[in-house]
């Protein structure tokens, strides 16, 4: 190949380059082990209530990234995960205004070992009804603390899965503590994500 060739070649190669794909995913839910999960999925670790190390509370808002690879049929992929831990107390669920309209996906957490945290993803989901693009924001329901050990769990798979279903969400079940489908959950965020990108940009 001559030198002329190269050139053309690398030059072809600078606009065959696909930009990785970023995306902004907001974490919602209050008291339900939002950050336990990011941590876990972000750096491997977890820290129990009961042990001397322990997570603080989210005051406002907590922002963490991770690049995972996506199987395609194209081949492996990758794409760029911005995680917004957001506080779910009642006196910042207002700062979800802000965030959701920018949001590419939406993780929205309740506590298998409290039905209560199910009843209050409700007025979650009004949230993401009113402030986002509810047709093209990526939206997963997320049980959560689902340990091996089942005795405390209180919200059946079922009812979960049913409960999803019924508000048009994706529905995983996971267990920071057991690593149970961290990465699943995480890795059907940026799936999603990416078919929709790949989906709108055929449209246009």
């Amino acid at each position: 190949m001559s030198t002329g060739e190269v050139v053309k070649q690398w030059v072809q190669n600078l606009f065959d380059r696909k930009e990785t794909p970023t995306f902004k995913v907001l974490l919602i839910g209050d008291c339900v082990g939002k950050s336990s999960l990011v941590l876990r999925f972000c750096a491997d670790e977890f820290f129990d209530e009961s042990s001397m190390q322990f997570i603080p509370m989210t005051i406002g808002l907590d922002v963490k990234a991770k690049t995972i690879e996506i199987e395609t049929a194209e081949g492996v992929e990758q794409v760029h995960l911005h995680l917004w831990d957001t506080a779910g107390q009642d006196r910042f669920r207002r700062m979800n205004e802000q965030y959701l309209p920018t949001a590419d996906a939406v993780v929205l957490l309740y506590d298998v070992r409290n039905p209560q945290t199910l009843k209050d993803s409700k007025s979650f989901m009004d949230d993401v009804r009113k402030f986002s693009d509810e047709q093209g924001i990526i939206k997963i329901l997320v049980g959560n603390k689902n340990d091996l050990d089942q005795s405390r769990k209180l919200v059946s798979s079922e009812t979960g899965a049913e409960f999803a279903t019924a508000n048009g969400y994706e529905f995983v079940e996971t267990s920071a503590k057991d690593n149970l489908n961290v990465d699943k959950v995480f890795g059907m965020v940026g799936e999603l994500c990416l078919k929709r990108l790949r989906r709108n940009t055929a449209i246009q």
